[in-house]
């Protein structure tokens, strides 16, 4: 499914002196424009095609879809420019003052910048895809602890440990970055190949979880044309096209069966689906998958996962879409642009305590997830397609999943 999008996008800017407290800026814009908002505390200012954008106040840029931005974060005196955060994840996009995007959703930016002083320097743990666990300004020589939290990484373990020890945190003079270290886990999973549908197997291959899996078909079966892979699911007569490549690389989330179809109309070369989930509930958490491939007609501008726990807006196919100002649709953005492959959303925090009664119960919300990609045409057109609704349903502790629905409030 689809939706043609407006030609107008904006993204909000921030920039501040450190990142000890980001917070994000909400506008509500007029449905035919998106718009860069900035604002600028007193240690730097950011400017745009040569323009000075910002110096310690607000202020907005509104630019067409497809174009190339160039955003120029400058420190002022006695101050270092730090990284650009994305807020709507706080997660660092870029470690370089000068930061080029192509301009596809609303986004929202944040230009963070240190005072210095003699004596001390700033410290940010992260997680391994930049997300921002803790940044804090650190005084040399004093010994501290670790960041006390267990950093997320689906298909591995956290080991407990840091790529800094407690003591180069104290001696250096540098202004650090701090992630995790991790164990992969003892997890298989079997993909198989076929040939046509009702086909011989081609290949059966056993991976490791979060491994990357490639699959060819050949060019031609039965004296007809590769169309597409899919997954067939023969009780409900549906073919589930995943990729429009013979040749196809994706990550291995679960033990799957994928046929090659030959000789079929594989309608308009856009697919997007979500793809999985994998819940931890040690560490509370739920990953989903989404898979996409957009046949080379089109230049993926960008892609991404929304998320809500809304369920009138998951009801909705034109509801449920990229809103800017919409605060319960939360979007999450790769920075693959690639025509095909995988992307992943970890849902953290995701259970609550209740009272039922007098005793207390977990529960888990039902999630509800779509896939997004922006494409552009060969003749420059933009448009937006969504995924599949799905939804992740865990009934109690021991996790029990919903089905992937068409309809979330199907069966």
């Amino acid at each position: 499914m689809k939706k043609a999008f407006t030609k107008l996008l904006s993204v909000i800017l921030t920039a501040t002196m450190t990142a000890l407290s980001i917070s994000a800026f909400f506008t509500v814009f007029a449905d035919s424009s998106r718009t860069i908002h900035l604002s600028c505390s007193p240690a730097g200012q950011v400017s745009y095609d040569g323009d000075l954008l910002v110096v310690s106040t607000s202020g907005s840029v509104t630019v067409d879809i497809g174009t190339e931005v160039t955003l120029e974060a400058s420190p002022l005196q006695g101050c270092v420019f730090l990284y650009w955060v994305n807020l709507e994840n706080e997660r660092i996009i870029s470690f370089n003052a000068s930061y080029t995007f192509t301009a596809a959703t609303y986004l929202k930016l944040q230009a963070v910048f240190y005072e210095t002083r003699a004596g001390w320097h700033y410290v940010t743990y992260l997680n391994t895809t930049n997300n921002i666990i803790r940044g804090m300004e650190q005084e040399l020589g004093e010994a501290v602890s670790h960041v006390d939290y267990a950093p997320v990484r689906d298909g591995y373990e956290w080991t407990g440990g840091w790529t800094h020890s407690i003591e180069e945190i104290a001696v250096s003079e540098s202004n650090l970055l701090v992630y995790p270290t991790f164990e992969k886990k003892a997890e298989t999973y079997t993909i198989r190949t076929f040939k046509g549908i009702g086909g011989e197997m081609m290949s059966s291959n056993t991976y490791e979880y979060c491994d990357r899996a490639t699959i060819t078909a050949p060019a031609e079966f039965d004296g007809e044309s590769f169309s597409y892979w899919a997954i067939i699911d023969e009780e409900e007569f549906t073919n589930d096209i995943v990729s429009y490549y013979p040749t196809y690389t994706f990550v291995i989330t679960q033990s799957r069966d994928i046929t090659a179809i030959y000789g079929e109309n594989g309608g308009d070369g856009k697919v997007i689906r979500m793809a999985g989930d994998n819940p931890d509930f040690n560490n509370n958490c739920v990953t989903v998958y989404a898979e996409r491939s957009i046949s080379a007609d089109y230049s993926v501008i960008q892609q991404g996962i929304l998320f809500t726990t809304n369920a009138l807006i998951a009801r909705s196919d034109d509801d449920f879409i990229i809103d800017e100002s919409n605060p319960e649709i939360i979007k999450r953005t790769s920075t693959d642009t690639h025509n095909a492959g995988t992307y992943a959303v970890t849902k953290t925090n995701w259970s609550t305590q209740i009272m039922v009664g007098e005793q207390m119960v977990t529960v888990y919300p039902v999630l509800y997830f779509r896939a997004y990609a922006v494409l552009k045409d060969k003749d420059g057109n933009y448009e937006t397609i969504y995924s599949n609704f799905y939804v992740v349903n865990y009934y109690d502790e021991g996790g029990f999943m919903g089905d992937d629905v068409e309809d979330p409030f199907g069966g």
